[in-house]
């Protein structure tokens, strides 16, 4: 039974490039010693037990999964062929603006490129810079408000998953007074999702005289004690909402996901 307990626990190491200093701190969460230390990056460590690591699961009907086919090879989506349309979401993406259903094909609130500064709610592509894309999203009081991005991401290699590092960039422009978040969830389930320590991210407010896109990158390691067996799914989910002030929302989406799946650990720094 120790042993069957030990196997559904998975653990979690989460690093979050920031140019902000970050205090040393301790402190217990889920049973677990945590450690954070100074400088530009930060290390968190969440515990869980999780039922679908040890079954694995197939993608439910009609859902869009990105097989990851190969270990310690990068998938890297950058969006830049993404066109603000249904069609051109990237394979193992999809987008809710409100929080429970995903948007389909024919959804008028799939709004095309744009460089920013715009009155309609909904899911753009960002032009952040002369060649650079990102999957976004202009919140309104019905829309995004809470809603999500969502990667699907199988394990279509012929080996277990020991755990999927995972970075991507976060853009925002703060063009309004009313600030949002975006914070990162986990699931291996596809119905229990487990927020990743760190992750949080809150636009400025109030807005700036003088707006322009910025961004900030995060890197996750998403450690497997029991592997992800063969056509197991992870899905990692990017949850947006209202945090703060009045008015209209500042305009913010993701950039440059990166994703590996390997089958040794690193290092490991935990107390128990």
């Amino acid at each position: 039974m120790a042993g069957l307990l030990t196997c559904l626990k998975h653990m979690m190491f989460a690093r979050q490039a920031d140019t902000a200093g970050l205090s040393r701190s301790c402190r217990t969460q889920s049973g677990l010693r945590v450690m954070s230390g100074g400088g530009a990056r930060n290390l968190a460590i969440v515990v869980a037990g999780v039922m679908a690591i040890l079954t694995g699961e197939s993608g439910r009907a009609g859902e869009p999964v990105m097989a990851l086919t190969g270990l310690n090879s990068a998938f890297v989506q950058t969006f830049d062929s993404f066109e603000g349309t249904f069609g051109s979401l990237p394979t193992g993406f999809s987008v809710s603006k409100d929080g429970g259903n995903v948007m389909g094909e024919g959804d008028g609130d799939f709004r095309g490129i744009s460089r920013g500064n715009v009155t309609a709610g909904g899911c753009y592509a960002w032009a952040v810079g002369e060649t650079n894309r990102a999957l976004g999203y202009q919140p309104t009081a019905d829309e995004f408000t809470p809603g999500f991005f969502q990667l699907a991401i199988s394990n279509a290699t012929d080996r277990p998953v020991r755990y999927v590092a995972v970075s991507y960039i976060v853009v925002w422009q703060n063009n309004a007074d009313r600030s949002s978040s975006l914070e990162l969830f986990f699931s291996a389930d596809g119905a229990a999702f487990e927020p990743v320590s760190g992750s949080l991210f809150v636009t400025p407010g109030p807005k700036a005289e003088c707006s322009k896109w910025s961004s900030r990158e995060f890197e996750f390691a998403i450690c497997l004690e029991c592997p992800l067996r063969p056509g197991g799914i992870i899905r990692l989910r990017w949850l947006g909402d209202d945090s703060g002030g009045s008015g209209s929302r500042d305009e913010y989406g993701l950039d440059r996901v990166a994703v590996r799946a390997k089958a040794s650990l690193g290092t490991v720094f935990c107390v128990f």
